[in-house]
């Protein structure tokens, strides 16, 4: 006689990555409306696999513990879902065959295909001070929606501002408003107001930041980034639990001169756990680092992990009911829970190169600078789609080529370009 097993949708995990998705800086993917923008969504979309960009696979543990709880993992177009044999619940809906014990979480880890392209084109460190990857999870303790409008955002609100040397495109939280950097901010006491230095996002959408890059292992190197003009000569690292009390002796560091990295070994903590990683100095220069260490889960090779389990620190994140069903939406039916991983692009300042025998003009976006290149007045995003540029022709206007993303170019003055070099224009 057949058996025959029955497959449910536990959970589905979408990766939106602006880059791939948002079209230039007018059309931003997860602003549209999913009923009065579905045709625009299914067109973009089909214009995307993210499997050519990531790998998304089962890591340490997992690939066991979903066979034995008879699950299957399938990548498609926008990220992953997970399935589970269920059976018929007497009070409706579905319960799992074999439910999943408390605390079990499955971690699946994000492998760039193209590692290069996916630095460039995502909105991150260049030079962190930690080598940690992202880490998203429907079970982190200090979980709280990064924004209202999108519960099932597995991001966490940015961090404040600390006493560091900012660099370009990264973002801060102060009052409760996000900023960006527009480039390089080698003094922190700058005000956000600064035009130069910090730009307001308006628009929040649940975007992963670097309070969501703390996977470590338990030993790795620390990178001092110091303010211009201050030079520790020494530091002291504290780890401490998320309740403040130490985890660790502290460890005292003696700088030598153009000393700019430690290296800290934490293997006598206990793990996998979060904690507060605390570093201070004998001058204002000081840093507090949200860390999750777990030396199995840890891979170098991942840009990030994305870790689902039961039960959920947050009801909006759970994958079960209370009794053990699947999830049931308001109506009392089975809905599996669609989390998102939101990874922001990055934005440079995007130049020109004229050909020689041509003098390129300003206008309202561009200036022109010495060396005859015409210089975005503010930093543009980098898209797949590109972004139309044009310029005034003798036949009708020009239309720029948009930068490749391996045109990245962080230079002195705190800026990071995208060069284009240009033909002959029909100026």
């Amino acid at each position: 006689m057949a058996y025959r097993i029955t497959y449910t949708r536990l959970f589905r995990c979408q990766l939106r990555h602006d880059y791939y998705l948002n079209l230039g800086d007018t059309i931003v993917f997860n602003d549209l409306d999913p009923v009065a923008d579905a045709t625009d969504i299914a067109t973009i979309l089909s214009q995307h696999d993210l499997r050519t960009a990531v790998d998304i696979r089962p890591m340490g543990e997992t690939a066991r513990t979903l066979a034995g709880h008879r699950m299957k993992a399938v990548a498609d177009r926008t990220g992953f879902f997970v399935g589970i044999a269920t059976d018929p619940a007497p009070a409706g809906g579905r319960l799992p065959a074999t439910p999943p014990s408390p605390g079990l979480a499955w971690n699946f880890g994000i492998y760039p295909r193209d590692g290069a392209e996916w630095t460039n084109v995502t909105n991150q460190r260049m030079r962190p001070n930690l080598p940690a990857i992202f880490y998203f999870s429907n079970q982190r303790p200090d979980w709280s929606a990064a924004v209202p409008a999108a519960p099932l955002s597995l991001a966490v609100p940015a961090i404040a501002r600390q006493r560091r040397y900012y660099a370009s495109g990264e973002v801060i939280e102060e009052a409760g408003v996000r900023y960006r950097a527009i480039q390089d901010v080698p003094d922190a006491t700058v005000p956000v107001t600064d035009p130069a230095s910090w730009a307001e996002e308006t628009m929040v959408r649940g975007e992963a930041t670097d309070a969501d890059r703390v996977l470590l292992p338990v030993k790795f190197s620390y990178t001092l980034t110091p303010e211009i003009g201050i030079t520790p000569t020494s530091l002291t690292v504290e780890l401490n639990d998320l309740g403040g009390t130490p985890a660790l002796p502290p460890q005292n560091f003696t700088l030598t001169p153009g000393q700019d990295r430690v290296s800290l070994d934490l293997s006598d903590a206990s793990t996998p756990a979060w904690y507060d990683l605390v570093v201070t100095s004998d001058t204002d220069y000081a840093t507090t680092h949200r860390i999750l260490l777990d030396n199995t889960l840890y891979d170098p090779r991942a840009w990030g992990v994305v870790s689902i389990g039961h039960p959920a620190v947050d009801p909006g994140l759970r994958l079960l009911e209370a009794d053990g069903r699947l999830r049931l939406n308001a109506l009392g039916e089975t809905e599996y829970p669609t989390y998102e991983i939101r990874i922001p692009n990055r934005s440079t300042y995007w130049r020109y190169v004229a050909h020689p025998t041509q003098t390129l003009t300003a206008n309202a976006d561009f200036s022109v600078d010495l060396r005859n290149r015409l210089v975005a007045r503010s930093p543009r995003p980098l898209t797949r789609f590109g972004s139309q540029v044009t310029l005034p022709g003798g036949n009708g206007p020009n239309v720029l080529p948009s930068p490749e993303p391996r045109s990245l170019q962080p230079e002195p003055d705190g800026k990071v370009y995208s060069e284009v070099y240009l033909g002959v224009l029909n100026l």
